[in-house]
């Protein structure tokens, strides 16, 4: 009813201000016969479908996305020969396609005329229009921009000048051209919707919306009356609160907020590999009104940064994101279990595997769930001797040729009576430790390779104190391409120590493998290690920050500790989760990523509904202190 009375308005001020009306009007409002009811279009193809018009009524406007092809041959009364004439429409195209828009006349030269648009979709690939005419399309050669999923109107006019046919092309109110061509002569035959001369094969993949022809020339104060009293009072939509959160192997999340600002959005992510070139698109719901969305981009390429742009569109135009954001993948499962000898959490001191185990020197380290940088985390006081040692199993597993460690380290810098407080110890030669001379600010790495010699380098490390910063260090064994020793410091190769050629394997003055410590006491360490692997291969850059960027802990069994076994259902969740375990439970907590608790229960079912999305630690313990930890997945 609103539409009809605002179209009532429109026809009174068209015939006050122009002084006429149109020779035909289809508007397409659940229906394909024009105003007045006295021509009805056949339909060819598929069954005719209708969508929402630029004002957001439903079945307002017809759709060409399936094969459809409107024609009609009794409209006796268009403009034909060279006569003057002006076609109006409003358009909004699905896909990057050439679309013919509407033609009528013969298949003669000059005989017809049409309108042709190549959609690019693109803010900088220039869009392209042709006027249709048999042996003379006219083609418009003009930097515009067409995006998909975007209303537009638009007013073709030709009428007779010096030398032949003048015609011009406005959109959204605005001249985008003006050509003159030999003279037309135009035959009156079938007038056709959705291609250019009829047949049954549709070349338009749009909606399309208020129809209309004049045997007149519009000027640009009557086109932009009727783009004015046609268009919504809108401004361009508003786009904010960008959030990137759960980024996986293969999928991210991108959160948006979108105002439509009094039309209907359309909103696409534009993202891609280059920042220069953002060529994949997820086309997200559109909307009226205010509201906030959450899209899963799928389908990512593991261990790769990807770039992205948020745009929308309402009928008032486009707003993109004035800045590119960027996310990286974690890496494949496969990838991050390649090679790994140990891995250790800091849920408890033992191996992922159960293989490498650790034991304390003396006192244990702290397992801190607001330290750690996963879950838990293993917090070293000097003053209390606390180191963790494996004895004998890693020693078999690591021969010295290759390797790879990687971890994260908060370390404190008040470590005073510490003269090398060290990170790790391997076999009494490979190390990374912290020096008190420079005030704990820089790395020392080194390796021995022989009884008497070690190769040591020194790397400064803004702001290494009091924050988590991701440390691997690799060590290239062989003959070629100068392999050699290199420490990377949050996934940056970090300079200070040459390239040595043909460096041997580690050479080994004991069996002992120490996390925080090297077995004396100028060796303990002030802080917090988390997140520990150990390969027997070297790791590349890329590698290295996939380790880094990596929050599922490479499991080979369900859980940490094989002596508790639990089960949980379902994983994912949305509201509840039970957990099931033959032992008695002492106390289930449920952990941030950051180390939180935000969770805490003794009851085998857990209410998780007040969580946000995200991946989650629950650990559980039994009255026999035995623990054990497993990820969960919020929905």
């Amino acid at each position: 009813m609103k539409k009809l009375l605002h179209l009532v308005t429109i026809l009174l001020v068209s015939t006050s201000f122009y002084g006429q009306t149109p020779l035909c009007q289809f508007n397409f409002d659940n229906s394909i016969a024009n105003v007045g009811n006295t021509v009805i279009l056949s339909n060819l193809g598929d069954p005719v479908t209708y969508v929402a018009d630029r004002f957001g009524n439903a079945n307002a406007a017809i759709n060409f996305a399936a094969n459809n092809v409107l024609w009609s041959n009794s409209m006796t009364n268009l403009p034909t020969g060279n006569a003057t004439l002006s076609v109006s429409f409003w358009v909004k195209y699905n896909a990057v396609a050439t679309n013919d828009i509407f033609g009528y006349g013969t298949n003669s030269s000059y005989g017809a005329i049409g309108f042709q648009e190549y959609v690019s979709n693109s803010s900088t690939s220039s869009s392209g229009i042709a006027i249709r005419q048999p042996s003379g399309t006219v083609s418009l050669s003009v930097n515009h921009f067409t995006f998909i999923n975007t209303w537009y109107h638009y007013v073709v006019t030709t009428a007779p000048g010096s030398g032949g046919s003048v015609t011009k092309v406005y959109r959204n109110g605005a001249l985008i051209y003006n050509t003159t061509a030999p003279f037309r002569n135009i035959q009156l035959d079938t007038f056709t919707i959705g291609n250019y001369i009829f047949s049954s094969s549709s070349s338009f993949n749009g909606a399309l919306d208020d129809f209309r022809v004049y045997n007149s020339e519009l000027n640009t104060t009557q086109i932009n009356q009727i783009y004015t009293e046609n268009n919504p009072t809108v401004t361009a939509p508003t786009i904010s609160s960008i959030t990137t959160s759960n980024i996986t192997s293969n999928s991210a999340t991108i959160g948006y907020g979108i105002n439509a600002n009094g039309a209907n959005a359309t909103t696409v992510i534009r993202y891609g590999t280059n920042s220069s070139n953002l060529n994949l698109t997820y086309n997200c719901p559109s909307t009226t009104t205010t509201a906030v969305f959450s899209e899963t981009l799928v389908g990512l390429t593991p261990s790769t940064t990807y770039y992205y742009k948020i745009e929308s569109t309402n009928s008032s135009g486009t707003t993109i994101t004035p800045i590119t954001y960027t996310f990286t993948t974690t890496a494949a499962s496969s990838s991050i279990t390649n090679g790994l000898v140990a891995y250790y959490g800091f849920e408890n001191f033992n191996s992922h595997n159960g293989l490498h185990n650790l034991t304390q020197s003396a006192s244990a380290p702290i397992l801190d769930g607001v330290g750690g940088k996963v879950g838990l985390g293993a917090r070293f006081e000097p003053a209390l001797q606390q180191q963790l040692v494996n004895t004998s199993s890693l020693n078999t597993a690591l021969d010295g040729t290759e390797f790879t460690i990687c971890y994260w380290v908060n370390s404190q810098a008040n470590s005073s009576s510490m003269t090398f407080p060290t990170h790790f110890e391997m076999f009494g030669s490979g190390f990374v430790r912290q020096q008190q001379n420079t005030g704990y600010a820089s790395l020392t790495k080194g390796y021995a390779i022989n009884a008497t010699t070690f190769n040591t380098g020194n790397t400064t490390v803004t702001n290494i104190n009091g924050t988590w910063k991701h440390i691997a260090l690799v060590h290239k064994s062989g003959t070629t391409n100068n392999k050699q020793i290199e420490l990377y410091v949050d996934g940056v190769l970090q300079g200070g120590f040459s390239p040595i050629a043909n460096v041997p394997v580690l050479y080994k003055f004991n069996t002992d493998f120490y996390i925080g410590g090297g077995g004396s006491a100028v060796k303990y360490f002030k802080g917090y290690i988390d997140e520990f692997y150990i390969y027997n291969r070297v790791l590349d850059g890329t590698e290295i920050n996939a380790v880094k960027d990596n929050t599922n802990a490479p499991l080979t069994s369900e859980s940490h500790n094989s002596a508790l076994k639990f089960s949980m259902y379902p994983n994912p969740a949305n509201d509840w989760v039970t957990l099931e375990t033959e032992e008695e439970i002492k106390l289930i907590e449920v952990y941030s990523l950051q180390g939180q608790t935000v969770l805490s229960s003794t009851e085998k079912q857990l209410n998780i509904s007040s969580l946000s999305s995200g991946i989650y630690v629950i650990k559980i313990e039994d009255v026999e202190g035995k623990i054990s930890i497993q990820k969960l997945i919020k929905n």
